[in-house]
């Protein structure tokens, strides 16, 4: 007897199995929660897609009756959700957050590493789709590109995909955006009342986020006239890369009196390197970091950081996604403000 398969015994013929909503699926290239979708006559199924589906039922003369007790349950449906950079801790905490309210709703989860670039990013979209998840959720700006966008349109076309800091217009994806650039932008007020002029931006690997925390950089300076702001870009946060890059931004701005940096563990490398030319923070000058993870913490001084709110946008894509399974209908599109958090190196 083979799994989820039910055995009807025809006396004097050959065994033959009752097709079950797994076998649809499979037959259809979809995932069990497709043909859930459809059996139930709720929306989120292409039209094509629904008419092989019930074309398929038909053909097998399906028993609508036991199909829906066939329906699967949560605890056999599996999420996928797909992180930039498993090394990079602005990423784990969100993902862990997720992963943790999910495996509580009654999901199992597939972590995977998205790779360095769009291409790999692509790919391992397509290789997610192989694992017939009922969902997926994009964590990060990095997942914002042509590559990514076809890869969900011809893989996971027929689950919702949920995105955290990226958006597509696709009908299966919804996206949960923080407002960095507004952020950014209130970080430079912050830093203008504190009676810095002299602001310097570090920005790690070029990236949708990078843009917008550049642009708010830029609106924010605009609003002073007696600001100045400079910009450093494709600063890497590693123990080779950073001090060398760090001394190149300071010869590029040596008057600087404000750094921001895109990332904490940018600006934990930021004020050591600092810290060694025998610079004072926040006396001579001041430090905000972003992302509000651990290594503002631990930093002494702590940083100041830009809560880019990674773990509650984490959470919120969760939520949404579950509530879609469900059948119910959710906002496209939900935004996010950034708090600046306030600590010693400011």
């Amino acid at each position: 007897i083979q799994r989820n398969r039910y055995i009807k015994i025809h006396f004097g013929r050959k065994f033959r199995h009752t097709m079950t909503i797994y076998d649809i699926a499979r037959a259809a290239n979809v995932s069990p929660s497709t043909v859930s979708r459809v059996l139930n006559g709720k929306t989120g199924v292409k039209k094509e897609k629904r008419d092989q589906i019930l074309q398929l039922l038909q053909e097998n003369n399906f028993n609508l009756k036991r199909a829906k007790q066939a329906v699967p349950t949560k605890c056999s449906r599996v999420i996928g959700v797909l992180v930039p950079d498993l090394h990079d801790p602005t990423y784990m905490e969100g993902a862990y957050a997720l992963t943790c309210f999910l495996d509580k709703a009654g999901f199992s989860v597939i972590v995977m590493n998205g790779g360095d670039s769009d291409r790999q990013r692509a790919d391992t979209v397509a290789c997610l789709a192989k694992r017939h998840v009922e969902g997926a959720v994009l964590v990060g700006s990095k997942f914002g590109s042509p590559e990514v966008s076809e890869s969900i349109r011809d893989h996971l076309g027929e689950v919702p995909v949920l995105t955290v800091n990226s958006s597509f217009t696709l009908p299966n994806v919804y996206s949960v955006v923080a407002d960095e650039a507004n952020g950014v932008r209130q970080c430079v007020g912050y830093l203008y009342r504190r009676g810095c002029r002299k602001l310097l931006l570090l920005l790690d690997k070029d990236c949708p986020s990078s843009d917008k925390k550049e642009s708010g950089f830029q609106a924010g300076c605009a609003e002073y006239p007696d600001v100045s702001g400079h910009i450093c870009r494709n600063v890497i946060a590693t123990t080779e890369n950073a001090a060398q890059a760090i001394r190149l931004a300071i010869a590029e701005a040596p008057d600087c009196d404000a750094i921001l940096c895109s990332g904490d563990m940018l600006a934990a490398y930021v004020e050591r390197h600092m810290q060694n030319l025998g610079y004072q923070i926040p006396g001579q000058i001041s430090l905000i970091g972003m992302g509000n993870t651990c290594f503002s913490e631990v930093s002494n001084p702590r940083i100041s950081s830009l809560n880019t709110r990674m773990v509650d946008g984490c959470l919120q894509a969760g939520k949404l996604l579950v509530r879609l399974l469900e059948g119910e209908q959710v906002e496209r599109s939900t935004t996010l403000t950034c708090d600046l958090i306030i600590r010693e190196s400011t």
